[in-house]
């Protein structure tokens, strides 16, 4: 019964729409980083990074235009997640530069 109550406010907690202006800069800082093997798109509140058309991290709009919230892709649960034990190694937050700079490290690209 508590569960259901917690993941019922989950659902209904949304973050904030994404400004056209805050994708403008995400995608400007996004096309600073990216290396030619890597590309990305737009679903919803998301932002989705492939590399080699293989899925790497994506990105979320939490209201702030330069810090975003960071989950990479877990090929062993093929989800996207953050692990908080690894907060010190991979951040749920932080730059677009940053964070793809934390995804490739990870997969050593």
């Amino acid at each position: 019964m508590c569960w259901n109550r917690t993941l019922t406010a989950m659902k209904k907690r949304k973050s904030p729409a994404i400004p056209l202006a805050a994708k403008e800069a995400f995608e400007k800082a996004f096309a600073r980083t990216k290396n030619s093997a890597m590309d990305g798109y737009w679903r919803g509140r998301f932002f989705y990074v492939t590399m080699d058309e293989r899925p790497l991290c994506r990105f979320t709009y939490e209201g702030d235009e330069r810090v975003w919230a960071f989950s990479i892709y877990k090929y062993s649960t093929e989800s996207y997640s953050h692990d908080s034990f690894a907060d010190f190694l991979m951040p749920n937050q932080g730059t677009v530069q940053d964070c793809l700079e934390i995804a490739m490290n990870a997969y050593n690209l």
